[in-house]
């Protein structure tokens, strides 16, 4: 008959226990500070410029179709996961799922207001910068929605950028786009028309 273990024989194991998940939770952190570069900080109330515009774009997620989204981002943001990356290179957003850590990065541009506009203006429209602020909060919400997709489970990022153009299809169809007048339509359908080309060329260097 096996002997029972004492307490000391338990508190033993448990404290191999402790430090062994403490040097993975370490590992898995100078993994993340390797992918995200240096001076990430966690998105919380006590940034609360970064904070509102946040909030912002889950209030842009909810109005351009994709409520269940916007839910369980500031459900992700309340647990403290999700970051702001300010030295994030080559990615406008970035999920982490390694060992221990699983969080939300996003590039700090991503909480701008306006972003530029590079494409030139077709005829009839000279007002660049409501297309440009159109753009910036079509493509901070494509952005924060592609990283939530795989923040449910999606690995790859081929899937990924399909639910994001996916997405991007279907604001047309939302409430934020049947609000807008006639004319800020054509800002929005510019502006719309580029985001999809910008997540078509990020898939097409995913599929090389």
């Amino acid at each position: 008959m096996l002997a029972r273990p004492t307490r000391r024989q338990i508190l033993g194991a448990l404290a191999i226990a402790l430090a062994t998940l403490g040097a993975v939770h370490a590992i898995a952190l100078w993994k993340v500070r390797r992918a995200v570069g240096p001076g990430a900080y966690v998105l919380d109330d006590e940034r609360p410029a970064d904070e509102t515009r946040f909030r912002e774009i889950l209030a842009d997620l909810e109005v351009m179709g994709r409520p269940e989204a916007a839910e369980g981002l500031a459900s992700l943001q309340s647990d403290r996961r999700v970051w702001i990356a300010p030295a994030l290179e080559g990615r406008q957003g970035f999920y982490v799922a390694i060992l221990t850590v699983r969080r939300v990065y996003l590039a700090g541009e991503r909480l701008q207001e306006r972003v530029e506009f590079y494409d030139p203006l077709p005829p009839g429209l000279s007002e660049g910068h409501q297309i440009d602020r159109a753009f910036a909060r079509l493509n901070r919400a494509g952005t924060i929605y592609h990283e939530w997709v795989h923040s449910k489970g999606t690995e790859d990022e081929l899937t990924a950028y399909g639910e994001e153009l996916r997405f991007y299809d279907e604001v047309p169809r939302s409430r934020w786009y049947s609000a807008l007048r006639e004319s800020e339509k054509r800002y929005a359908d510019l502006a719309l028309a580029h985001a999809k080309a910008a997540a078509r060329e990020a898939l097409g260097r995913e599929e090389r």
